[in-house]
């Protein structure tokens, strides 16, 4: 048994260190508790087949926004890909949950050596 079984929301120990390709099948407003005696709004994705939601960072809304335009709604059914990738944030590394446009692996063009592929959302 491991202590992130426990755990209500998606973290990145729970994707092993894999990418993962998940459908979402709703979006829902929850109250969290990020401090102590402080309460706020925040947007929890779920997805088909999981019982774990993803809070949204700003990031993953902006990357979501980008993928399926501003109304929420249009992200449900959509398939995407989840993976825990490092960052540099104030100094400190922290490997948060971003994520990604999904594409099948066979139609996916390798990226050209050196440069980053340009389809990815961060």
């Amino acid at each position: 048994m491991n202590w992130s079984q426990f755990e209500k929301y998606l973290k990145p120990a729970h994707l092993a260190g894999r990418r993962a390709v998940v459908t979402i099948a709703d979006v829902k407003v929850e109250t969290l508790h990020p401090r102590p005696g402080v309460k706020e709004p925040a947007a929890v994705l779920y997805f088909k087949g999981r019982e774990k939601g993803l809070i949204l960072s700003a990031t993953n809304r902006r990357a979501l926004a980008g993928l399926f335009g501003d109304d929420s709604n249009n992200a449900i059914g959509k398939q995407i890909e989840l993976e825990a990738t490092p960052v540099v944030v104030a100094g400190k590394e922290r490997t948060p949950i971003r994520i990604y446009e999904h594409r099948e692996a066979q139609a996916r063009p390798p990226a050209p050596a050196g440069k980053v592929e340009s389809a990815r959302v961060n």
